[in-house]
């Protein structure tokens, strides 16, 4: 068994790589354990060839901002490409900018409609007393209206949450962090004041019809492939294929940790966590109480199934994701790769990826889901059947935390125990159960927990 000296890291996906990389260019000696072939997580890229061609495809959209420009091409240097484009959502067959302003859902209403949701705004702004709200519909109706909330936001939920938006926590608009930066109350209801109040001013708020991001050249997966690149370069290890079978805590500490078939045992100062919160409380040893049980029990997540389809076509898509909130239609959004680069398919052709959002206990054959998908993209003209040269689907468990009523207790009550063990950690939007984590919110996080690292060693060092 090893001597203490050196950071665990349960998942070596962003978040887990990020944070060993800080650390491991600190001096810090960091050991990553990863059940996956691959590091990288859901931010990883991988290629499939067809007809001669290399295809490379990521696990969902990933978009890179400025807030870490430097930390990315540090990595990728020259292959970091600057990417501007738009996002939009097809509400009753029309193609609105995303996220939503109100002055094209009202342009793109009838006019009886247009009439009921100005009312509703106003009377709203006027009367409505706003009382503590305990779910996504109670908030959403009282700043809005119901008319708006059931028309363009309720479906979108649904799809996302598995549940109506009468059983959806406020937590999920609470937590909901925009690509602009702004929270989702801060931009809608500015965007409602401009649309109705000041007509005759220049709207001063981020564009929700330009996004300016970065990407790199080869695909999303480059930044984490680097990055373990550079753990590995300075002295760091990863295991992978080898999950973590159990934690071993003893006297309110972590005393070590046991990974792989082969029941390997690791010690480390400290312990972080990026695999699914209740995962973690599966392989504490011993047995946490009935209590913790039950509440890492109540906490599930959305699965995510990515179809891709190899398209006979230069390109499709003008933006570069589209939402589809309609409930008839089986993916929640779609994305053309050649959006963000250029490199990632043949001049001739295209691909697509959609993403469909399912609980674990539907199953689905890939025929199905194509069947009902290629509809779908028939229905909205942006693609034929016999555009689609192949089609293969990823399936993704603990995609998306599905925030029920109730969560938030079950979930505090796993992080306070986390909290209670000296040397155990949890980050990462499934190590944290969060559901808004983009790639610069998984940056800060794991910024902050390697500062935290960091402290305590330096206090250590202090102490003794």
């Amino acid at each position: 068994m090893e001597k203490p000296g050196k950071v665990i890291i349960l998942g070596a996906g962003f978040v887990g790589l990020r944070i060993g990389d800080i650390l491991s260019r600190k001096g810090i000696h960091v050991e990553l354990i990863e059940a996956a072939p691959e590091a990288g997580g859901m931010v990883g890229t991988f290629s499939k060839e067809f007809d001669g061609d290399t295809y490379l495809f990521d696990y969902g959209p990933h978009l890179f901002f400025r807030d870490y420009k430097d930390d990315y091409q540090e990595l990728v240097g020259n292959e970091l490409q600057h990417v501007v484009g738009a996002f939009s959502m097809m509400v009753n067959g029309k193609q609105l900018p995303y996220p939503l302003r109100v002055m094209n859902i009202l342009k793109n209403l009838p006019l009886s409609a247009t009439f009921k949701v100005a009312t509703e705004l106003l009377y709203n702004k006027l009367f409505n007393k706003r009382h503590q709200a305990e779910t996504i519909e109670q908030w959403y109706v009282s700043r809005f209206g119901k008319y708006l909330f059931q028309t363009f936001y309720a479906p979108y939920i649904a799809k996302n949450m598995g549940l109506s938006s009468s059983q959806t926590s406020v937590q999920w608009a609470m937590e909901r962090i925009h690509v602009t930066g702004n929270s989702l109350q801060e931009t809608i209801l500015k965007r409602i004041k401009t649309a109705l109040f000041k007509r005759n001013q220049k709207e001063n708020l981020p564009s929700s019809d330009m996004i300016t991001a970065f990407y790199p050249k080869y695909g999303a997966g480059r930044i984490g492939e680097s990055m373990a690149k550079r753990i590995v370069q300075n002295g760091g290890t990863i295991h992978l294929s080898k999950a973590c079978k159990n934690i071993s805590i003893q006297r309110e500490k972590v005393e070590f940790v046991s990974f792989g078939t082969e029941g390997e045992k690791t010690i480390g100062d400290y312990v972080i966590s990026t695999i699914p919160l209740p995962s973690l409380f599966q392989i504490i040893r011993p047995e946490v109480s009935s209590e913790l049980s039950r509440a890492a029990s109540a906490l599930k997540f959305r699965h995510l199934i990515l179809m891709y389809l190899i398209i006979d076509k230069p390109r499709v898509l003008d933006r570069i994701e589209v939402f589809f909130p309609d409930s008839s239609v089986i993916f929640k959004r779609i994305y053309e790769p050649k959006t963000l680069s250029e490199e990632v398919a043949p001049p001739h052709r295209t691909s697509l990826c959609l993403e469909i959002c399912c609980n674990e206990d539907e199953q689905f054959t890939d025929r199905e889901l194509f069947e009902r998908a290629i509809k779908n993209l028939q229905d909205y003209n942006i693609i034929r059947r016999e555009d689609v040269l192949q089609y293969f689907t990823i399936r993704l468990p603990f995609a998306y935390p599905i925030y029920h009523l109730g969560f938030a207790e079950q979930r505090k009550l796993l992080l306070d125990y986390v909290q209670s063990i000296k040397n155990l950690f949890t980050v990462g939007r499934q190590g944290l159960f969060q559901y808004h984590a983009m790639t610069n919110e998984c940056m800060a996080m794991a910024n902050t927990m390697s500062e935290t690292i960091i402290q305590h060693k330096i206090n250590e060092l202090a102490t003794n």
